[in-house]
C-alpha cells in the first residue's frame, strides 16, 4: 500500500505540514496549519488573531478584551482539537496564559451587565477577578455599588456604564488614599517590641539577664545613633502590655 508522504523540514524551509497541525522547526512545537481550516473558518480565525495582536500590543486595552477574543477563537478551533496549536503559534502566549485571559473574561461575563462589560473593555480599567472574588480589588465597593442595570436605551446605557466605573474608580482611589494616610498607632508597635523582648529574655540564662538588657539596649540607642546618653529607670508597664499564658491581659506587679 502506497503511503502518503509528509513535507520535509529544515530550519531553513519553515515548518512541517503534518495534517490539522505542523511541526515549528524553533519551538519544536505542534502549531496551527491555517491552509487545512476551511474558508470560512480560516477567513474568521486570522480576523480575531489580527484583533487579538492589535490588543495585546496597544496600551490600555482590557484584559478582558484579550480574554474575549481568545474565547471566540477557543470556540472555534477547540471542537477541532487544534486550540493548543493555535496558541503554539502565538508568541507569548500557552494554554495558562490563555487560560487566565478566558477565565478573567467569562467571571466578568457572568457578573456585569452587557453594557457594563463593554465600557469596562473598552476602558481598559483591570476589573478583573475569580470564581471566588470575581471584582478582584473592587470587591467591596462593588457590593455597596452594584452594577446598573440596562435602561433599554443604548445612549443611556452607556451613559450609564461610563458614570458606574468612574465612580466605581474614584471610590477605589479614596480607599487607597485613606489606607496610606492611616498612622502607625506606636503604641501598639511598642507592645509588639515589649512581648518580643521579655519572650527572649526568659530564655537568657539568670546570671546573664542583667548583662543581656543592659546590652540590648545599648545595641539598639547605639545602632539608631543616638549620641546623648539615656538614664533609663525601671518603670510598670501599661496594664494592657502584660499577658497571661492565655493571652489575656493582666495587671502588672507593683512590687
Amino acid at each position: 500500500m502506497a503511503t502518503k508522504k509528509g513535507k520535509t523540514s529544515t530550519a531553513m524551509t519553515g515548518p512541517v505540514a503534518d495534517g490539522k497541525t505542523v511541526l515549528d522547526p524553533v519551538t519544536k512545537r505542534q502549531v496551527i496549519n491555517m491552509k487545512l481550516l476551511e474558508p470560512a473558518v480560516k477567513t474568521e480565525v486570522a480576523s480575531l488573531t489580527k484583533q487579538l495582536q492589535t490588543a495585546v500590543t496597544t496600551l490600555g486595552t482590557s484584559i478582558l478584551k484579550v480574554g474575549e477574543i481568545l474565547s471566540k477563537v477557543e470556540m472555534i478551533l477547540k471542537p477541532r482539537g487544534i486550540f493548543t496549536a493555535y496558541l503554539n503559534s502565538l508568541p507569548g502566549f500557552n494554554q495558562a496564559s490563555a487560560y487566565r485571559f478566558i477565565n478573567a473574561y467569562n467571571v466578568a461575563k457572568t457578573k456585569y451587565p452587557p453594557h457594563v462589560l463593554d465600557y469596562i473593555m473598552a476602558s481598559g480599567i483591570k476589573m478583573i477577578g475569580n470564581e471566588k472574588k470575581p471584582y478582584g480589588v473592587y470587591e467591596d465597593i462593588v457590593k455597596k455599588l452594584p452594577p446598573p442595570t440596562p435602561t433599554g436605551s443604548e445612549e443611556k446605557d452607556k451613559e450609564q456604564a461610563a458614570n458606574w466605573v468612574n465612580q466605581v474608580e474614584a471610590r477605589y482611589r479614596e480607599t487607597r488614599k485613606r489606607g496610606a494616610r492611616t498612622e502607625v498607632n506606636a503604641e501598639v508597635l511598642q507592645r509588639e517590641a515589649f512581648t518580643a523582648v521579655l519572650k527572649r529574655y526568659a530564655k537568657v540564662p539568670d546570671k546573664k539577664q542583667l548583662q543581656w538588657i543592659r546590652d540590648l539596649f545599648a545595641y539598639i540607642l547605639g545602632n539608631l545613633q543616638f549620641a546623648q546618653e539615656f538614664a533609663i529607670e525601671p518603670k510598670n508597664p501599661p496594664n494592657e502590655f502584660v499577658q497571661k499564658a492565655g493571652g489575656e491581659s493582666e495587671k502588672a506587679p507593683t512590687d
